[in-house]
């Protein structure tokens, strides 16, 4: 944000949404049948490989969403072990080499490190039995890929070290990884739950946030409006509500993601619900 521009208010984000494209109730529902949004998606993956059957579909499909966390806490360690599986001709996954580094009955306590039976187990201790297993020098150069923040930009870093050097650096980001895969689940399997628990007469379960802008452009625009180019922000929201669901995409010229605006978008989806579905007492 500009110093010198005038912090945004409440008014400017109501006036902002006021201005969102005019788009009729069919449009802005992405979806308005009763089939679930996984139908759909399934339908799409399957276009994009058409020998995929649609029982392989939903397993791809459960698999990406509920494994690929893109945040640096599950990459920069899942770039690591890629490195250590290349290294080693081996096929370890995140997933399944946390169960090789905790107890085999997890508890709360195997995440957050404070478990008196594995909170001392590391990746270079696993990995250190492994290279030697295969006779390979320590001391070896390995080249290895990490997300690294570098002058107010995250840039992905190329590194030559030596092997140590590598599984010194995957120690490092194993704490913080396991704490944050742990919430990951938690939460997941939250959300899961209280959609199994949700209905057109009693609670709707919302869920929302930015999506990534679109640049407007023009057909036939002139090579120098390349730098000229405007944005719109697209808000989505899915809206869940025992076997029904609802989409909405909010489209604006509001180019701050603050909570003035999610404020107001909160409202809109409110009056919404309370329209379309008079029964429901609580979101």
């Amino acid at each position: 944000m500009d110093p010198d521009e005038p912090p945004p208010t409440r008014a400017s984000a109501s006036a902002a949404l006021s201005n969102i494209s005019t788009l009729s109730s069919d449009v802005v529902l992405l979806s308005d049948s009763e089939d679930s949004l996984s139908n759909i998606l399934e339908e799409e993956i399957m276009d994009l490989n058409s020998q995929l059957n649609r029982k392989n579909s939903v397993e791809l499909l459960n698999n990406v969403f509920s494994l690929n966390c893109m945040c640096e806490y599950h990459q920069n360690p899942a770039l690591l072990l890629t490195a250590l599986n290349r290294l080693m001709n081996s096929r370890y996954e995140l997933t399944s080499f946390i169960k090789l580094m905790i107890c085999e009955q997890e508890t709360n306590d195997c995440y957050s490190r404070e478990c008196s039976m594995c909170n001392t187990n590391l990746p270079s201790s696993f990995f250190i039995e492994q290279l030697k297993a295969k006779e390979v020098n320590e001391d070896d150069d390995v080249t290895w890929m990490i997300w690294e923040r570098n002058e107010k930009r995250t840039e992905l870093q190329r590194h030559t070290t030596s092997i140590t050097t590598l599984l010194e650096k995957l120690d490092s980001l194993w704490s913080k990884f396991l704490i944050h895969n742990f919430y990951t689940i938690e939460q997941r399997e939250y959300i899961k739950k209280i959609k199994s628990e949700s209905s057109e007469k009693g609670t709707a379960v919302v869920q929302l946030d930015f999506a990534e802008n679109f640049t407007l452009l023009s057909q036939a625009a002139v090579q120098s409006s390349y730098w000229s180019q405007k944005q719109a922000p697209v808000f989505t929201v899915h809206i869940k509500m025992g076997t029904g669901h609802r989409n909405l995409v909010f489209i604006s010229d509001y180019m701050k993601y603050t909570t003035e605006f999610v404020d107001q978008a909160q409202r809109t989806i409110n009056d919404f619900i309370k329209k379309w579905y008079p029964n429901v007492k609580k979101m």
